[in-house]
Formats: structure tokens, sequence, C-alpha cells
């Protein structure tokens, strides 16, 4: 995470600067300035000390915004805010207006942008404008006035005195809902005595809302759905009289496990280390949970978990597997033994440019080598893992665990290095870029380009890949564009592979069906097949059976997105010909905390329904129907 005050230094009257203490990583350096437009540097890779590194800052745009109110009356002391019209990051420029309700915003990016205008009273609509060329004065009318009103209550009706409440928008397709939050930030308010609450001034919409009492831990706020509320309606927000949760850990053959972790729905992990297995956690709110017991055993989750109101809620003893003992070697490409190097497995490996695993992870076993390059991994999933090996001297390929398999050696290559630059419509474009091993479908390594269309990644084990490159539209990381192709990598040597991302065609709308319309939510796929042998392939019925579907295509463009509203999700600028239509069904609504973070366990062993479908030319939009069955809980492999 970015710290200005540990990775920033100020330039001299010269323009120069300086950063010590750098990793041997590569890096993006950024510059930003209030009267130009912000820059950057391509990627550079640390191997020495680095001299003479130009970032350029070129004359950005000005802007002159004018703020009034629904009356048109001009409106002094508004904060204004403008952001990059983009999901995948973009930071916040404020300013307030002077007593004339005007403001000069300079050294914008040439770029799309969004903007809004807000009071204590009211805000502006979300704006979407374009800097490329110089832009016309802009005027924003603060007549956005709705409020979510209501009472928090306890389970027994008792207003509960300032109790924190929290909105966020319903959960919509509008590609702008990402950067309209980061403008707007986090909608909340402190009830008063009488427990009641005004949220405001809030677009009119429906909002998710969700109540604490005073010094609760935010925690609380990921373990519930919240209550869909529109504006302009009353509210009633009930605070449990919250419960305990106890249970028991025991190994099949009936020895305490003495150190484990316990996850509630969305909240934080819960360290444990007892002689007995005990566990006790204190403030959980009534209803259903996602449990999930992580530790030296096969990972297991619990769904459904119903917690009563005010009582204890007693799980008993919980029997977990030890799971598989994975011993091997890490060796070589002389087959000598390397030690000190880290051996990870998981259901699904994330990596990204320079780390096999950059974010610490209970669903992932780490152990090093010793002197003679050996390693043992307790507490393995009895099903599919996968498993790779680094070190300062190279990284292994991506393997597969099969069930059953309990030793195996990795060797470790030079690295190899990928790079490119990604173009959308012509222009350079901020994307998601990603390698999947094509005999490790299930794990991926990615990256993400800067504004220049550039990315990077640093260390690539030598093997073949598909390579995916994602154009996030839609929100939360949905509704995108990819492309696939395969490559191959080799030790010691740089892979150029550029893309270009030119999409055109009609509007296609997917449709989750299923019996008695039992499922409402789901996860849906449309992949443009170019090759038409693929049609003498088996169609996939997992997520992971898909991927290793597209490995083997090999050339693919795919839009994806989750299934929220109506039991449908629109694709835009589909091209005609042969597609495969495909729907995972989720148990429940992807904003509720405890499927997200069911769903966050890794999605390869997700059910997925698939169909050979035609799109035509004309008319637009067309519309395809893949009929689901209800997905039930996740078993006990997954890690």
């Amino acid at each position: 995470y970015f710290d200005e005050r540990f990775d920033a230094t100020r330039t001299d009257v010269q323009g120069r600067w300086q950063i010590t203490g750098l990793p041997r990583e590569t890096f993006r350096f950024c510059g930003h300035h209030a009267d130009y437009a912000p820059g950057a540097s391509g990627p550079l890779t640390l191997r020495g000390d680095l001299e003479d590194i130009a970032i350029v800052l070129e004359a950005g745009a000005t802007l002159r915004v004018r703020v009034v109110d629904a009356n048109r009356q001009v409106v002094p002391g508004a904060e204004v805010r403008i952001s990059a019209d983009t999901v995948l990051g973009g930071q916040v420029r404020r300013a307030v207006t002077d007593a004339r309700g005007e403001v000069t915003l300079a050294g914008l990016p040439r770029r799309a942008m969004s903007i809004l205008a807000a009071s204590d009273d009211a805000t502006s609509r979300t704006i979407a404008i374009d800097l490329v060329t110089d832009p016309k004065p802009l005027e924003l009318v603060l007549d956005q006035v709705a409020a979510i009103e209501g009472l928090v209550v306890t389970a027994g009706g008792e207003p509960v005195p300032e109790a924190r409440v929290v909105a966020e928008p319903a959960r919509t397709e509008r590609t702008s809902e990402q950067v309209d939050h980061r403008l707007r930030g986090v909608e909340s308010a402190i009830a008063g005595m009488d427990g009641r609450f005004r949220i405001a001034p809030l677009p009119p919409g429906s909002y998710l809302v969700r109540a604490i009492r005073p010094g609760a831990a935010n925690d609380l706020l990921g373990m519930r759905t919240g209550v869909e509320v529109a504006t302009g309606a009353q509210a009633r927000i009930v605070v449990d009289d919250l419960s305990k949760l106890i249970g028991k850990l025991a190994f099949d053959d009936g020895s305490p496990v003495t150190s484990f972790a316990v996850r509630l729905g969305g909240s934080s992990v819960r360290h444990f280390t007892t002689a007995d297995g005990a566990f006790s956690i204190d403030d959980v709110p009534a209803g259903k949970q996602y449990v999930e017991l992580t530790g030296a055993f096969a990972t297991q989750p619990l769904a459904d978990v119903q917690i009563e109101r005010g009582r204890v809620t007693d799980l008993g003893t919980i029997t977990v597997s030890r799971g598989r003992t994975i011993v091997g070697r890490v060796i070589d490409r002389r087959a000598h033994p390397v030690a000190g190097a880290m051996v990870a497995v998981a259901r699904e490996l994330r990596a990204d440019g320079t780390s096999l695993v950059p974010v610490p992870s209970s669903r992932v076993l780490q152990v090093a080598t010793d002197a003679d390059g050996r390693f043992t991994l307790r507490g393995v999933g009895t099903g599919p893992q996968q498993i790779a090996a680094e070190h300062a001297s190279g990284r292994s390929p991506m393997a597969v665990l099969p069930p059953g398999l309990t030793e195996i050696t990795l060797t470790l290559l030079e690295s190899g290095v990928v790079y490119g630059v990604v173009r959308i419509d012509g222009k350079p474009g901020e994307a998601m870029v990603m390698l999947r091993p094509e005999t490790a479908v299930d794990s991926r390594i990615t990256v993400r380009t800067g504004l220049d269309g550039s990315y990077r990644f640093d260390r690539v084990a030598a093997e073949r890949y598909t390579h995916m490159t994602i154009v996030v539209q839609g929100t939360r990381d949905e509704n995108t564009i990819s492309k696939t192709r395969p490559v191959e990598v080799s030790p010691g040597r740089a892979l150029e592979v550029n893309v270009d991302l030119t999409a055109q065609g009609v509007t296609v709308a997917l449709h989750l069906a299923s019996p008695a319309n039992a499922v409402q939510f789901g996860y849906g796929i449309l992949a443009i097949v170019d090759d038409p042998a693929a049609v003498n392939l088996p169609l996939p019925h997992t997520i992971s059976e898909g991927r290793a579907f597209g490995a083997k295509v090999g050339s693919l463009q795919t839009r994806d997105g989750m299934i929220v509203k109506d039991r449908q999700i629109a694709f835009a600028r589909v091209p005609p010909g042969k597609h495969i239509g495909c729907i995972a069904p989720l148990r429940g609504d992807p904003g509720d905390p405890q499927v997200l973070a069911e769903l966050t366990r890794g999605a390869a062993d997700w059910p997925l329904y698939c169909k050979w479908v035609t799109i035509a030319a004309a008319p637009d939009p067309q519309h395809i129907t893949v009929e689901v069955l209800p997905a039930g809980p996740a078993g006990p492999d997954a890690r």
C-alpha cells in the first residue's frame, strides 16, 4: 500500500529526486504536481542503482466549475470531487468553491473523468466528462437531496441510542457504480438517543442498510446482508442481542486440534491456540453464518450455521481431517538440492509479477526447504491442489497434486519475463493481465497495466500459459471483456506480448433459468470461440474444467459477470459467431457477506452449466437462456 510519508519524495528546484532502500523488483515511478497532469515512467526493473529516470508531466487540462443549487443560486463552500473514470483505480481530487460558487481545477489528466459536487444539504449527479480536448466550463447542480430515515431497534423493539448506521448502494450493472462510490465515500450516520437516524444527501435509489451498537467492532458490519431500503422510505433496522459461538476441533483420531483459525462471514480471521481444541467467539449476530476453519488440516467450511438470538450456539465437537502429508524435494536443473526455497500449495495459487504468494493467506500452506532441499507439508486437502516453489535462483512450473499423491519433486528453472502493451480500441488502456499455466489451470499470475497500457511480469516459470487480458468495464470486477492467447515462456528469456482489444457487435442478454426459479443469482460467461474444432470438445461442468477448455482452445474472447438482478446479465459489443454460454449458479446474493465469504475460497469447484449458441449479426439485442440446478455448499477439500 502506498504511503507518501515513506514511499515518496519531493523534487528539488531542478526537478531532480531520489528514493533509496528499494528492493530489487520492478517499479513504475509516478509524479504528481498541482499544475500538471500526473505522469509515470514505464516499468523499470531494479538490478542496481538507476539514474536519470524521466517522469514527464505534461500540461494537463483546466476545468472551470460553477456549483449552483436547485434554484440556480450559487453555492459557496461546496466540495468538487473528480476522479478517473476507471474501476481499476484513480485518486480523487478535491477543491472547494469560492464566494461565487466557482473553482478552477488545473493539471487534470487528459482522459475520461467523473465529477460531482456536494454540500451538507445536497449533491449533484455524477457527470462523465472527456478532458482529451480543452473542456468548456461546467455547471454542477446540487439537486440530489434524497435521504434514508429510520429507526434502529433491538430484536425486542427497544430503540438503540447512538447506533452506527451504514448505507451501501444496492448492486446494479451500472458501469459507473465503482467510480461513483469512490467519489461519494461511505454513507453513514449516528442514530440519536431515540434510535432514529437520517442519512443524506443521497442520490435516489435502493441501499443496503446495516447498523451496529455504539462501540461494537466494525467486523459486525461484514457479517450481515443489510436491509434493502429505498430512499424516501422509512427503515427499521434490527440490531440483535449478540450471541456467542462455541465449539471444539478434533482430528479424526480423536486428538484435539491445538492451533487453528476461525472466520465468520466477511469478518477478520480469529486465531486460537488451546490445549483441548475449544474456541469461543463473542458478539455474533443471529441468523445464518458461514464459518470456515483453517489450520494444519484440510480446510473445513461450515455453511448455513444457524446462530440463535441471545443464546450460546454450541457446534459441539467438529471433526476435521488431517488431510495429506506431502513430502518432496526442490532441485535445480542440474538435479542439485535447493535449500531455502519456498514451497506453496493451495487449491488455487494466486501469484503476482514478483511473488508466488504476494499476500499471506490461511488458505495457502507454505514451507521452506531444508539443507537437502526437502520439505514436508501437512494438512493438505485430499482433493486436487496446486503446488509450486520459488527461490532467488528461479521458480518451478506450477504443478497439480492429484488426489492420493503424497510425494513430488519440483525443479527450479531460471525465470522468464513477460511484458507488453495493451491497447483498447486502438489506444493504450488500463487492464488486468493474467497468465494461467496450461498444466495447472486453477492457478494464475496477475499484474496491472499502467495508464500507458504497459505491463511486466518479472518472475515467470518457464512453461506454457494462457495469456489473458481483462478490461474491467462494470462494477466490482464484473461485466468484463477479455481476450486469451497461448504463449510459451523460456528460461531466462523475455517475451513481448502486445494486445489490441477492439470489440464490435450486438448486445446479448444471458438469462438464468432453474426449476421453480430456485436459483436467483449466478456467474455468467459468454465465450467467443474462433476454433471450429472446439465444438468436438466436451462442454465443461465446473469452472476448473472451463479453464482447461480455454487452454485447449487457445484463443478466446469472453464476457463475464455476476448475475444479480432479474436473473440476467447483458453483455455489450458481442461479435456474431459460435459461442458458449455458461452459468455457475450461486447459493445466494453475492452482496451477502456470508455468500461472498464462501465465494472467496475460490471458484475452481463451482458447478458450471454450458451450451453452444449462435449469435447473429442482427437483431440487437439477442437473448440466451441457460438452465441450471441449485448449487450445494462447497466441500472440505478446497483451501
